[in-house]
């Protein structure tokens, strides 16, 4: 048994800085005819974390075989860079140093079996295994998204994989119910110009508002390109967002796969269009290879709606954006899309929309009306159209940069009137108008109309 109170421990090969040490012991025996040696044990205080650990060194056939069982005790996570050899899967050992911080490893268990050539040196690792359980540290995930905290868990790897199961945590005000982080391709890493893997997969729950703020981080701001101002949202979400990327220094943001599918519920996203606010849910969310969808039930301007929305990011898409909504618009949702105050509109419409928008911005809107509960008005026509009568519309427009640019097809029929034509805008402004056919009681009639320009 030989025993020490306090110094350093150097091992160049595989750190940079000495191991300060507050106290050893360490017992065993060897044969040097055979060339075995057994340490069972060493016992190192360092100033905090306690290891114990037995080694066994035997020669076999030309080569020398080492096998060590240890476990660390106490090890704060921001000291783990200085107990971890990068020469031990130097990926993994790169993330988790740089991106694991704070709290504490409770335990570390290392088992592990080395084979060294005699006549070449070269060494390779015949057996790994480890399990580390933590408490309370920091996750950066992937920065600069925020930090999860007060996270506990367990990591395991070998050599090949190196992955953790998160059973709790915080990121700001919503709660991590779960996480794997998982860590492969270790071996290959070791080679030239290839890399470990990562896939990271995270459950967790709180205020929509801080869901969208998260995906709003730099490199992804998918709310931003929506327009889409996060502080005045409100809602429920629970979320299970995944990354997968190789552990490059080199990392470019093509090389990010992201996806998301999130539930929300109690939405509240103001002036989403038209100044109407879309509420309620249940939404699904799915973010899948830069693609973002919602459908659901709710409401949208108080009035009930059933959505279906879509927006590709990517440049190669071949359809920008996508919408099909079922709604029940009132008075005040017609006034808000431009329907005319002076119809003096009453009752309900029950609406069927589709719109598809290309990636040049140029979109084409088919909207499909139910009249028949909707009673108007047109003044200069003494017409009204009462709540019953039966009525419908069929109207398709070209949107640009979802700007209206015409509507190519209108046709409107109700009780003594018929309206069928198009229409062109200007800067968003009727311009003109022409009717192929219009009927109003005994009358038929084509007409065209051009507003005067202004300027």
């Amino acid at each position: 048994m030989v025993g020490a109170e306090s110094g350093e421990a150097s091992f160049r090969d595989c750190f940079a800085t000495p191991l300060a040490i507050k106290g050893l012991s360490a017992g065993g025996n060897g044969d040097v005819a055979t060339g075995r040696l057994s340490v069972d044990k060493l016992r190192v205080n360092f100033g905090g974390p306690q290891l114990a650990a037995t080694a066994r060194l035997e020669r076999k056939e030309g080569q020398r075989q080492v096998t060590v069982q240890a476990e660390l005790l106490a090890m704060p996570m921001d000291a783990l860079h200085d107990y971890w050899t990068p020469k031990l899967a130097p990926d993994a050992q790169g993330w988790v140093t740089t991106n694991l911080s704070k709290g504490i490893a409770d335990k570390a268990t290392l088992d592990i079996a080395l084979m060294q050539d005699d006549a070449t040196g070269a060494v390779r690792i015949e057996k790994l295994g480890s399990v580390i359980d933590f408490q309370d540290i920091s996750v950066d995930y992937f920065p600069p998204l925020p930090q999860v905290t007060g996270v506990d868990g367990q990591a395991t790897y070998d050599a090949d994989n190196f992955n953790l199961k998160i059973t709790s945590g915080t990121l700001q005000d919503m709660k991590v119910s779960k996480s794997d982080i998982k860590i492969s391709n270790l071996k290959a890493a070791t080679l030239p110009n290839d890399h470990a893997k990562i896939d990271i997969d995270v459950t967790l729950a709180g205020p929509l508002k801080t869901a969208l703020a998260v995906i709003d981080s730099e490199p992804l701001k998918y709310p931003t390109q929506l327009g889409l101002q996060s502080k005045d949202v409100g809602g429920q979400a629970s979320v299970d967002v995944s990354f997968a990327f190789p552990l490059t220094k080199a990392l470019e943001i093509d090389d990010v796969v992201v996806s998301a599918d999130a539930s929300v519920s109690d939405a509240s996203l103001p002036d989403i269009v038209a100044g109407q606010t879309l509420a309620g849910g249940p939404y699904r969310v799915l973010l899948d290879k830069g693609r973002l969808s919602v459908d659901g039930n709710g409401t949208f301007g108080g009035a009930p709606i059933k959505l279906d929305w879509s927006k590709d990011f990517n440049e190669s898409a071949k359809e920008a954006m996508a919408l099909k909504a079922t709604l029940t618009a009132a008075p005040q949702q017609l006034a808000a899309f431009g329907v005319p105050e002076a119809l003096k509109a009453e009752g309900f419409m029950p609406l069927e929309v589709a719109y598809n928008e290309q990636p040049d911005g140029n979109g084409t809107l088919d909207l499909k009306g139910d009249l028949t509960p909707l009673a108007f008005t047109i003044d200069a026509l003494s017409y009204t159209k009462t709540s019953g009568a039966p009525g419908a519309l069929l109207l398709t427009a070209a949107l640009e940069k979802q700007e209206i640019t015409a509507i190519t097809a209108i046709n409107l029929t109700a009780p003594d009137l018929t309206v069928q034509g198009k229409a062109g805008f200007s800067d968003g402004v009727l311009n003109s108008a022409s009717f192929s056919n219009f009927k109003f009681g005994q009358t038929e009639a084509a007409a065209e109309i051009t507003t005067p320009a202004t300027g």
